[in-house]
């Protein structure tokens, strides 16, 4: 009996919702259907199209939707250019980082970072000097060299073999 009378709320106060935003929405479907904005009042704007793809009909004719579409896309079309005319980065020349390496350079980057490794394997201890020195040569190495320093790190952590020293993560 109790669950009936919940249903029966339930449901009054759903229809009355729907009546509810039907009737509001109704006004605003005949404002698109029917545009209220005559046509001498577009032509008489205070910033002119630099051009105009469809032309406009004559007094007394009535915009079509895909007309203002067209304007307004070629609009932004030619609005497009010349912001990205104004706003192209100069071209920079490439910083060393990004400077390709040969296969010997790339190599001893990567020992050098290894031997940061190493090293503090040896002591038992990862210290904050070890941190910026491996994170000073990282970003230099190739993704996989990377990824297999950071692995080596970290399971040396996992395992015990290295305790962090001070607080914050490894890297």
């Amino acid at each position: 009996m109790h669950t009936r009378c919940i249903v029966l709320n339930t449901i009054s106060l759903a229809m009355g919702l729907l009546l509810g935003f039907s009737t509001w929405l109704a006004p605003i479907r005949e404002q698109v259907k029917q545009p209220s904005v005559p046509t001498a009042a577009i032509s008489h704007t205070t910033c002119p199209p630099t051009t105009l793809p469809a032309p406009i009909p004559a007094s007394g004719g009535e915009l079509s939707l895909s007309d203002i579409r067209n304007v307004i896309r070629e609009e932004l079309r030619a609005e497009l250019v010349g912001y990205l005319a104004r706003e192209a980065p100069p071209k920079e020349e490439p910083t060393p980082q990004h400077v390709k390496r040969t296969e010997a350079e790339q190599q001893l980057l990567y020992d050098k970072a290894g031997q940061v490794l190493r090293n503090s394997l040896s002591y038992g201890i990862w210290t904050q000097e070890d941190r910026q020195r491996l994170q000073s040569t990282l970003h230099e190495l190739t993704i996989p060299q990377q990824d297999h320093l950071i692995g080596e790190l970290f399971t040396a952590i996992q395992r015990g073999k290295l305790k962090v020293e001070g607080s914050g993560p490894p890297l």
